[in-house]
């Protein structure tokens, strides 16, 4: 409906090595506006962040999220910035693992979605 507020999570019980990096992909069928996005992820490793890119169409945006190097168990959040998303874009999140180690845990990703 035009002009509401929803909320879109996805659950990803998993740990990020080095070399690995995936995706959770959906489509939008109506444009938004993506804000507010949160993480709740385990201990960070000394060694190294962990960086959520939102992805449309395949292609990196600026709209990311950053878990810094020794970051502790918690919930994390982008509130500064906000990601226009065209109708019927296929929407994705890429999660890269910069350190030695595996990332903690990630127990939960939502964002709220603008219509």
């Amino acid at each position: 409906m035009a002009g509401s507020t929803s909320y879109g999570g996805f659950v990803k019980n998993a740990l990020t090595t080095l070399a690995q990096v995936f995706q959770v992909r959906t489509v939008m069928p109506s444009a938004c506006v993506f804000r507010n996005w949160t993480v709740d992820i385990g201990n960070q490793p000394a060694s190294g962040s962990c960086v959520f890119t939102m992805r449309i169409d395949f292609v990196d945006t600026a709209y990311t999220l950053t878990i810094a190097a020794g970051s502790v168990t918690g919930v994390y959040q982008n509130t500064t910035t906000s990601l226009n998303v065209p109708a019927n874009s296929q929407i994705d999140y890429k999660i890269t693992n910069n350190a030695t180690a595996s990332s903690g845990a990630i127990v939960a990703v939502s964002v709220q979605v603008e219509i």
